[in-house]
């Protein structure tokens, strides 16, 4: 049996249009992370979901998601007034 399509064994090169998923979330994820240099704000298109990595000195990784820009912000407040009410900051 042979596979057949575009990626058959000689079948000749094609130029494939690349797609970018989610423009507006990602330029949301860009401009947060352009606000917060305490954190990395990333948009995952796969997961369809924000997600801050805490760029700031804590004790171990902190990680914080969300569904929208709006939410994530307001877990990266929380998760920051978590670390002083605990004293974990340094």
């Amino acid at each position: 049996m042979t596979a057949g399509g575009r990626h058959r064994l000689g079948a000749p090169r094609q130029t494939v249009r690349r797609r970018l998923w989610d423009r507006h979330r990602r330029a949301e994820a860009d401009a947060l992370n352009d606000q917060e240099p305490a954190w990395t704000v990333l948009y995952g298109p796969w997961s369809r979901a924000f997600w801050a990595f805490a760029a700031l000195p804590v004790p171990r990784p902190l990680v914080v998601d969300a569904h929208t820009a709006e939410e994530l912000w307001e877990q990266m407040r929380a998760a920051e007034m978590s670390l002083a009410l605990a004293g974990d900051r340094s």
